[in-house]
């Protein structure tokens, strides 16, 4: 009895996993394997503007979501949220950069920038 709840709970303690919200631009988050990263930037995709993020293909983290979320409005023109769940599955350190831009506009500066550096323990 006593291995099945020292079992019990090894396992309870090794599913655990947080949740990391980034919704400013240069934050830098440390977080657990198994841990998942939200990162949530307004967008209003009816200005042609949109959040082109750069996510390197690495094993550090995985993209678990993709998606827009539109704003709960009946006003025309009102913006969303652009938002990424991203999954820690190794160790490392991961930079993430973004820009906000129109895609056809391809040599004008954005018009945000977003920065941050996951680190996966």
């Amino acid at each position: 009895m006593k291995m099945i709840l020292a079992l019990m709970l090894f396992v309870m303690q090794t599913v655990q996993c947080t949740t990391v919200e980034i919704t400013e631009t240069q934050q830098n988050v440390t977080v657990k394997l198994g841990d998942v990263v939200i990162i949530k930037l307004e967008e209003n995709l009816t200005t042609g503007y949109s959040w082109q993020m750069d996510i390197p293909e690495t094993d550090i983290v995985k993209v678990q979501e993709n998606k827009y979320i539109a704003s709960n409005t009946d006003l025309v023109g009102a913006g969303g949220v652009h938002k990424w769940n991203l999954k820690a599955t190794t160790p490392g350190t991961v930079k993430i950069t973004a820009a906000y831009r129109r895609p056809w506009e391809k040599n004008t500066p954005p018009a945000r920038r977003f920065v941050c550096k996951i680190t996966v323990e």
